[in-house]
C-alpha cells in the first residue's frame, strides 16, 4: 500500500476475481435426465466426478486473494479526501455500502440462477417425470440434480460481468497515489 496506488490493487484483484468466477462457471457435470434419475433413485450426484481440489479450490484461493485485494485497494480511497472529523461517517458509509452492494448483489445473481434453473427444469421435467412416474419425491431430487449447475453457471458468468465492470470503474476513477493513502513511513512513524 505503501508503493503502489491503491487503484492498481483494487484493479487486479477485482480481475482476479473476475477470473475465478469465469472459472467457476466452467466446471462441467453430466445433468442430463437420465443422469439426474439415477442420482434421485441412490446413485452417483451429477456432480460427483469434479474434483474439489483441482477444480475448485485454486479458483476459490483466487478469488479470496482477489477479493483481499479489492478491499485493501478501495478501504483506503473510501476515506480519500475525508476531512478527520469525517472519518467516522465516511468509514460507516464505506462499510454500507459493502454490505447493501454484497445484498443486492446475491439478489441479482440469485435472480439469474433460478431464471436459468427454471429454463432447463422446462426442458428436463417430461423426461424425468416419465422415468420416476408415482414418485414426486424422487421427480424433485432429479429436478433439482438436473437443473441447479445451468443456474449457477449463469450466475457465475454474470457475476463475473459485474466484476469487469466493477473492475473497469476502479481503473478509471480511483485517482489517489500511495502516500496518499496514510501507509507510508510519514504517516507510520
Amino acid at each position: 500500500m505503501a508503493r503502489v496506488q491503491p487503484r492498481i490493487i483494487a484493479g487486479i484483484g477485482s480481475l482476479l476475481a473476475a477470473f475465478s468466477m469465469v472459472m467457476f462457471s466452467r466446471l462441467s457435470v453430466d445433468d442430463s435426465p437420465a443422469a439426474a434419475v439415477l442420482a434421485a433413485t441412490g446413485g452417483p450426484t451429477v456432480g460427483e466426478d469434479v474434483s474439489y481440489w483441482g477444480q475448485v479450490f485454486p479458483y476459490l484461493i483466487t478469488m479470496a486473494v482477489g477479493m483481499g485485494m479489492v478491499l485493501a485497494g478501495l478501504t483506503p480511497a473510501s476515506l480519500h479526501r475525508v476531512a478527520p472529523e469525517d472519518t467516522g461517517v465516511g468509514s460507516g458509509l464505506f462499510n454500507a455500502a459493502q454490505q447493501l452492494g454484497g445484498s443486492v448483489g446475491l439478489a441479482v445473481l440469485s435472480t439469474v440462477s433460478l431464471h436459468f434453473a427454471g429454463q432447463r427444469t422446462e426442458q428436463v421435467i417430461e423426461p424425468i417425470t416419465t422415468a420416476l412416474p408415482g414418485d414426486p419425491v424422487g421427480v424433485q431430487r432429479a429436478l433439482l440434480e438436473a437443473t441447479f449447475t445451468e443456474g449457477v453457471t449463469h450466475a457465475f458468468l454474470v457475476g463475473s460481468f459485474l466484476l469487469l465492470i466493477a473492475s473497469l470503474i476502479v481503473w478509471t476513477n480511483t485517482r489517489m497515489e500511495p502516500h496518499e493513502t496514510g501507509t507510508d513511513e510519514t504517516h507510520l512513524g
